[in-house]
């Protein structure tokens, strides 16, 4: 009877440990299948954060799409200007054309015409084409297409009338020489000159500085410092004097 009985306590012992080790497996798996859902959860839930949503997307699209539309606006308006922008441009063009046309004299030089004197001087040697006249340097006599007017170095000499500057050459016996273009055929030659201050294609008014005299050349080193005034008309010398201002009526 004692061992039936010890053996039933065994028994019971024994089914209440199996039952015990199967609660804590049980208890194990589920604290496990928890532990994974919540792990798979909180992944999901980072993969949300990471990923845009579609309308992230689709603003984002739009966004790029307008920067990237006002960014050509700008470039086609950078190469192509419109139509009155180009018109504005052509008339402060045209204005700033005929501003530069009125300020530039006119060459209008004519028969009745009467020019300043280029520097106040004395008349050393007369113009003459029609006979010869004394040269002292050169001791002879000789045709004269200019007046030759005495000054002194470094003396200012003055455009005697509006005119445009055709040429500055060097020649042996005027020195530095300048040819001005005074319109309709006439021309005027100053010799003898330094410090040019005017050159090519410029036009210059009446009583414009254009240089200043220079020590004589050695064809009037008796005559000493001078002008070499000549003029012509269509390529022919005239007479300077005739069209000079002498203040009389």
């Amino acid at each position: 009877m004692m061992k039936k009985e010890r053996n039933l306590r065994l028994l019971v012992s024994g089914l209440l440990l199996l039952a015990v080790a199967a609660a804590g497996i049980g208890m194990y798996r589920s604290d496990n299948r928890n532990n994974l859902q919540e792990q798979e959860e909180l992944a999901q839930e980072e993969k949300s954060e990471d990923e845009p949503s579609e309308y992230e997307d689709s603003v984002r699209s739009e966004d790029v799409n307008t920067s990237n539309a006002q960014a050509q606006m700008e470039e086609e308006t950078k190469e192509t200007p419109s139509s009155e922008t180009k018109k504005e441009e052509e008339q402060m063009e045209e204005a700033a054309t005929e501003n530069v046309q009125e300020v530039l004299p006119a060459l209008d030089f004519g028969e009745n015409s009467v020019m300043q004197w280029p520097l106040q001087g004395d008349v050393l040697i007369d113009y003459s084409m029609d006979g010869a006249v004394y040269f002292p340097t050169l001791e002879e006599y000789k045709y004269n297409p200019a007046v030759i007017l005495s000054a002194e170095e470094s003396q200012a000499v003055q455009a005697a009338a509006n005119s445009k500057v055709v040429s500055v050459t060097q020649n042996e016996e005027t020195g530095v020489t300048v040819t001005m273009d005074m319109g309709n055929g006439f021309q005027a030659v100053y010799g003898q000159l330094q410090d040019v201050c005017v050159e090519p294609q410029q036009t210059v008014a009446a009583g414009t500085v254009i240089g200043t005299v220079a020590a004589p050349t050695k064809y009037y080193s008796e005559e000493g410092a001078n002008l070499y005034f000549a003029m012509t008309k269509d390529g022919q010398a005239v007479d300077p004097v005739m069209y000079l201002d002498t203040g009389e009526e």
